[in-house]
């Protein structure tokens, strides 16, 4: 059974969360991938109340393919200067749930277990990117 960071609410991930077994692509701010690239926004901030986006802010925001990417960076143009990681999730990291918002259809959250590896292991830059 897969365990959850303590600091999770309950129901956190939701119900429509389903176990992370596909590539995804998240935006990184850095060319050599780092752990911060993978702080939720809730670990940033840990103090700041969430009050309904509680569980999403410990989630990551990932995206489907590249096409996805492109297509939000058109939309918010800061995430052109960012670079983009690729990552092969297994079971064993965490959970997925579609998560779309005003700029992006395909946006998705991804709650990392309790018991997965450092995302740094397993993502790298993919070389495709560069609007």
């Amino acid at each position: 059974m897969t365990s959850w960071p303590s600091h999770y609410p309950t129901s956190c991930p939701p119900d429509n969360a389903a176990p992370a077994t596909c590539v995804i692509y998240r935006f990184t701010s850095r060319a050599t991938i780092n752990p911060k690239d993978f702080q939720s926004y809730y670990d940033r901030n840990p103090q700041d109340e969430w009050g309904g986006m509680a569980c999403q802010a410990r989630g990551l925001s990932v995206y489907p393919s590249i096409q996805a990417c492109e297509d939000v960076a058109e939309k918010v143009p800061s995430l052109k200067k960012k670079k983009l990681a690729e990552g092969m999730l297994q079971q064993s990291h965490g959970k997925l749930a579609a998560t779309p918002s005003d700029n992006s259809p395909s946006h998705m959250t991804w709650w990392i277990s309790a018991g997965c590896p450092n995302p740094t292991t397993f993502f790298t830059n993919t070389a495709s990117w560069g609007i």
